[in-house]
């Protein structure tokens, strides 16, 4: 850590803002990033600012409407290079196990 002074510290922090005045000391803030934009702020406890959580990504939002729809910013990204609208749902990814060729019953 800097000499500076370190503000609004968060677990994982998804960046970090340094701010050097000429004038006052150097200030360093840890940013989060929406999960579905990537916009990143300064987390500030009790700022009154509304966020969100999405409980499929596991992390949090701006609270953007925008964010609303759970679409990550890399489905986004993918949809962009596919030519598909950027903001359609995940693709479903389904998983099928083999079934062995005897348990098939034919008659």
């Amino acid at each position: 850590m800097s000499a500076g002074m370190r503000n609004a510290s968060v677990l994982r922090p998804a960046g970090t803002l340094h701010i050097f005045d000429g004038d006052g000391p150097e200030q360093t803030f840890d940013t989060v990033q929406c999960c579905h934009c990537g916009r990143h702020w300064v987390f500030e406890p009790g700022s009154g600012r509304k966020r969100g959580y999405c409980l499929k990504c596991n992390a949090i939002t701006c609270g953007n409407e925008r964010c609303d729809l759970c679409v990550p910013i890399e489905a986004q990204i993918d949809n962009m290079e596919h030519g598909r609208p950027v903001l359609t749902e995940r693709p479903l990814i389904v998983s099928v196990p083999s079934v062995p060729k005897n348990l098939f019953i034919t008659g």
